[in-house]
């Protein structure tokens, strides 16, 4: 099993507490996920709902790096 660093473990508890403060609607904003590429090295970053039953989205969010993205990825 992997150890987090120090430094790691201090990034990671304060994006926790961050994200758990703002108060959002949404409980992922792309400025959250730009929070999240901070942690994680990521090409991109997003986030989605999906309704299996009806088979549609629900929700889905990207880093605002990733808006502008090629599809064809």
């Amino acid at each position: 099993m992997a150890v987090l660093s120090r430094g790691d473990a201090e990034r990671l508890l304060s994006f926790v507490a961050e994200a758990e403060s703002s108060g959002a609607d949404q409980l992922f904003t792309p400025e959250l996920l730009v929070q999240v590429g901070r942690l994680i090295e990521a090409d991109w970053v997003w986030y989605a709902e999906v309704d299996h039953l009806r088979r549609r989205p629900l929700v889905a969010v990207c880093r605002h790096d990733d808006e502008d993205e090629d599809e064809e990825d």
